[in-house]
């Protein structure tokens, strides 16, 4: 076999897994610090503050969805890489550092 032929193993799925979590551990503090801030902008109910938050977590939660599946389901694949490369790009996460939700 020659040196260009050589490919990198697929991530496994706990590092898979671990991506998964910091986009839904980024999502969170994100939909955290954006109503925390609307709240001292505006006057909200109680009520009204668990059902706005309740919304931008569905939404949040229905745009990462079909991301966070996906590379679930390529863990461990030849194609795996690729779908982590590409979350990463995407959501700005960079592994060990804090600040941009991923530490692994």
């Amino acid at each position: 076999m020659s040196a260009s032929t050589v490919t990198a193993p697929a991530p496994q799925a706990g590092e898979a897994a671990e991506l998964v979590a910091s986009l839904h551990d980024r999502m969170t503090h994100v939909i955290d610090s954006e109503v925390a801030r609307l709240i001292r902008r505006v006057s909200f109910t109680p009520a009204t503050h668990t059902e706005l938050a309740t919304a931008l977590n569905r939404i949040a939660d229905a745009l990462l969805g079909p991301v966070c599946a996906r590379v679930s389901a390529h863990a461990g694949t030849p194609d795996a890489d690729r779908y982590v490369t590409a979350a990463r790009e995407l959501f700005a996460l960079t592994p060990g550092r804090p600040d941009t939700g991923w530490t692994a």
